[in-house]
């Protein structure tokens, strides 16, 4: 019901059914429906996923080795294709400006929801997941995606460097 504004035509969950055409809407929903165009790049991409995910796992191998900071650690039994590397850093905000003043385009994920205005408004503040907080004042996400070149992460682990 929320890919499609909400409606359902289910029998078992409507309050009353004036025939096969009938709809209620439910709930506040959305439009997520997938077009054809979407659904057909999307099978092209799977297509490729297992390249993604092999050079997705160079990058982190050569992050880890390269760098020698304190990093995620993939467990035993995982087989991860990575979507993010942060790093934890003292200064986060001068970091990001020497970062950024070196051409090295970081991001910082994520900001602990509870501190976002909405969730505020619903009564949560800041000190009520110290852990959350904590983590995102340090973290900071170097660049991790598939085109990433050698001579990309290269560049990259020396502007890292020079910066740490």
């Amino acid at each position: 019901m929320l890919r499609s504004h909400g409606m359902t035509k289910d029998p078992a969950l409507l309050t009353k059914n004036d025939g096969l055409w009938y709809y209620e809407m439910q709930s506040l929903g959305y439009n997520y429906r997938m077009t054809d165009l979407q659904a057909s790049l999307g099978i092209t991409q799977l297509k490729k996923l297992d390249k993604f995910k092999k050079r997705r796992r160079e990058i982190v191998a050569y992050y880890n080795k390269k760098l020698n900071l304190p990093h995620l650690v993939e467990r035993d039994f995982s087989n991860a294709c990575f979507h993010l590397y942060p790093i934890l850093v003292e200064n986060r905000a001068e970091f990001y400006a020497k970062a950024h003043e070196a051409g090295l385009n970081l991001q910082v994920h994520y900001i602990p929801v509870h501190i976002q205005p909405y969730y505020k408004n619903l009564g949560f503040k800041d000190g009520d997941y110290p852990n959350a907080e904590n983590y995102y004042k340090k973290t900071i996400s170097l660049p991790l995606y598939s085109d990433l070149t050698d001579s990309d992460l290269e560049e990259i682990v020396k502007r890292v460097r020079s910066i740490l």
